[in-house]
C-alpha cells in the first residue's frame, strides 16, 4: 500500500475541498506593487487634495521657441529628451494636445476676496506655473509649501494667482516676521526685499578677481575643504540639470 503524506491525511476546512487549487505565492514584485497600491487608496481617503496633486501625471512646460520643457518639480528635458518620453505615453503616440495659456487661463481659479485658502484648482495652477518648489531666493526646497499672499490678506490681498506664491515653511515665517517684502511682476518674476529694501539675489555674483586680492593672507589651499567623497565618473546628466536650472 503507498504511503501517504502528511497533508493527505489532515481534514478539509470548510468550503474546501481536495480539488480547489491551492493559492499562487504573489511574487515580489507582485507585493510590492499591492503595497504601493494600499498606500495610495489610504492616502486618498486620509488627505485626498494631496492625492490629487501627487497623482500620476505628466505635466510639462514647452518653450515654443526652443523646444525645451520643464517639469513641475523644476527639471529641464531638451526636446530629444521630451519626444522619447511623448513617445512612451500610452493611446497618445507621442502627439499630445497642446495649446498656449493665455491670459483667461491664468484667472479662471481666482477667488478674489471670497476665501483667504487657495482652492485645489488654484494651488494645482499654481505649482504648475511656477514648479513645485519655494520661490524664496537661494532655496529649493520642493515639500511642505505654502501659498503665500504677496499682499497679505489682512491689508487687502486677494486669493488670485497673481497675488500667490509657493513658500517653504520656514521662508514662510521668515516672510510675516522679518520684514521682507515681495514684488510679484506679471510674467511671474518675483523680486525679494529686505527690510531696508536690499534686494535678496537669486544668483549672487562670485567674487571674480585676482587671487592675490581675493586671498592675500592664501589662507585657501588645495586642502581646505576637502571632499567627503569622490565620485568615479562625472554624472553629466546631473550636472547639465543643474546648471540649467541655476541658469534659469
Amino acid at each position: 500500500m503507498p504511503a501517504q503524506s502528511p497533508a493527505a491525511d489532515r481534514p478539509a476546512g470548510p468550503g474546501v475541498s481536495a480539488e480547489t487549487p491551492r493559492p499562487v505565492p504573489a511574487t515580489l514584485s507582485e507585493a510590492v506593487l499591492e503595497l504601493a497600491r494600499t498606500a495610495l487608496d489610504q492616502l486618498a481617503t486620509d488627505r485626498p487634495a494631496l492625492a490629487r496633486r501627487q497623482r500620476t501625471g505628466l505635466v510639462v512646460q514647452v518653450d515654443p521657441l526652443s523646444g525645451w520643457g520643464r517639469l513641475r518639480d523644476g527639471e529641464f528635458l531638451p526636446p530629444s529628451s521630451l519626444k522619447q518620453v511623448l513617445r512612451s505615453l500610452p493611446g497618445r503616440q507621442g502627439r499630445p494636445r497642446l495649446r498656449p495659456l493665455n491670459a483667461a487661463d491664468l484667472k479662471l481659479a481666482d477667488l478674489g476676496r471670497t476665501r483667504r485658502e487657495p482652492s485645489q484648482r488654484l494651488r494645482e495652477l499654481l505649482g504648475t506655473i511656477d514648479g513645485e518648489r519655494c520661490r524664496f531666493p537661494g532655496c529649493n526646497r520642493h515639500r511642505k509649501l505654502h501659498a503665500h499672499h504677496v499682499i497679505w490678506w489682512s491689508l487687502g490681498g486677494p486669493t488670485d494667482l497673481a497675488n500667490l506664491v509657493l513658500v517653504c515653511g520656514r521662508h514662510h515665517t521668515l516672510l510675516h516676521h522679518a520684514g521682507f517684502q515681495l514684488i510679484l511682476h506679471p510674467h511671474r518674476t518675483l523680486t525679494v526685499l529686505t527690510a531696508d529694501g536690499t534686494a535678496v539675489p537669486h544668483h549672487p555674483e562670485p567674487p571674480w578677481g585676482d587671487a592675490d586680492l581675493l586671498d592675500p593672507d592664501r589662507h585657501l589651499q588645495p586642502t581646505t575643504l576637502p571632499p567627503d567623497q569622490v565620485e568615479p565618473r562625472l554624472d553629466l546628466r546631473y550636472v547639465v540639470s543643474v546648471m540649467s536650472q541655476q541658469a534659469a
